[in-house]
């Protein structure tokens, strides 16, 4: 990301709520909770491009749902360095 002023002063989340498929596909996204700006729509739009490891029941791939929690203030990114 290059817009730097999206990012809030204080640490804050953005929370989304994911649906995958059998196969690991996003089923759909929904903003649980977000900072009200441009970089909530941005989230959702990377996490729909996501592929997970499908959860299992007794072995088999199936549907799930989860919480993804993406931590966001003036540091992020963090240098990996």
């Amino acid at each position: 990301m290059t817009d730097s002023a999206l990012l809030p002063a204080a640490e804050k989340k953005i929370v989304v709520d994911v649906k995958v498929d059998e196969e690991g596909a996003v089923l759909s996204e929904t903003l649980v909770k977000g900072l009200g700006n441009r970089l909530d729509q941005i989230v959702l739009d990377t996490v729909k491009t996501w592929r997970f490891h499908p959860a299992t029941v007794n072995g088999k791939p199936v549907e799930t749902e989860a919480e993804i929690v993406f931590p966001f203030d003036l540091q992020y990114p963090v240098d990996g360095g």
